[in-house]
């Protein structure tokens, strides 16, 4: 995004700026882009107005015109370039600041994904020593963090699940970083029992709501070792292509 022009003034006005013309989204190039090709391509502008003495200028943002009716001398405005995804998500992929006066400030727009990589922590090995049933919340043996232009990123999964907000977690009160709310990441689970015995399948179970890997040993009384792959795939509209990776659960009673 690149500064166009600029307004002063030297007394009190009424004034209304078109701030959606007064700035303009480039490419790496240098071009323009047209209002067609950023329809295209699901951008578009966010402004405000930085500094605290701006009384009686506003910034109407359905329109993107400021309307000025102030003493200031002059305003600072910072602009967004906001992608929105075809399922209504948003979000600001380049902030941009302007200053008021000299060298015109350009900037490369590029694809941000706000999630980093998942990784596997651990392959857990569980010890089935009793008749009951033993759940392996596969979420504990995975890693995952955000992605922020200041200060570290934030995890994603504690203590076996997704996380909810709290205000200290990194997260306001209440956000959750999956579907519904934050980074809108939807989760697949599934599991191979290819190399379990057949014996013993009846007795596992995944619940796909939350990748809990369940065997039931209250019945089975199998002795020996097997070891079920439990896969998630992760993804969000910023995503180039789907995270996928395995937690490998190894069962064992001797």
């Amino acid at each position: 995004m690149r500064m166009k022009n600029e307004v002063h003034a030297t007394m009190k006005f009424d004034v209304v700026v078109d701030l959606r013309t007064a700035f303009n989204i480039v490419d790496t190039g240098g071009s323009m882009l047209t209002a067609d090709q950023l329809v295209a391509l699901g951008l578009s502008s966010e402004f405000e107005i930085k500094g605290t003495h701006h009384k009686g200028i506003v910034i109407d943002q359905s329109s993107g015109k400021l309307f000025y009716r102030g003493y200031d001398s002059y305003v600072n405005i910072r602009g967004k370039i906001v992608i929105t995804h075809n399922n209504g998500a948003k979000y600001a992929i380049m902030p941009a600041s302007f200053n008021t006066g000299g060298t015109y400030e350009s900037y490369n727009v590029v694809k941000f994904n706000p999630v980093n990589t998942a990784t596997v922590t651990k392959n857990p090995t569980i010890s089935v020593n009793s008749a009951t049933a033993y759940n392996v919340h596969v979420l504990d043996y995975i890693s995952l963090t955000d992605y922020r232009n200041s200060g570290p990123g934030f995890s994603l999964i504690n203590n076996g699940a997704w996380v909810v907000g709290n205000g200290t977690n990194g997260f306001a009160q209440g956000v959750d970083v999956c579907a519904n709310d934050m980074y809108r990441i939807t989760d697949t689970w599934t599991m191979d029992l290819s190399k379990v015995d057949a014996s013993v399948r009846p007795y596992i179970s995944l619940d796909n709501d939350n990748g809990i890997l369940t065997f039931d040993n209250t019945q089975c009384g199998y002795k020996g070792v097997f070891s079920i792959p439990v896969t998630l795939t992760i993804e969000n509209c910023w995503m180039a292509k789907p995270q996928q990776l395995t937690v490998k659960v190894t069962f064992y009673s001797l």
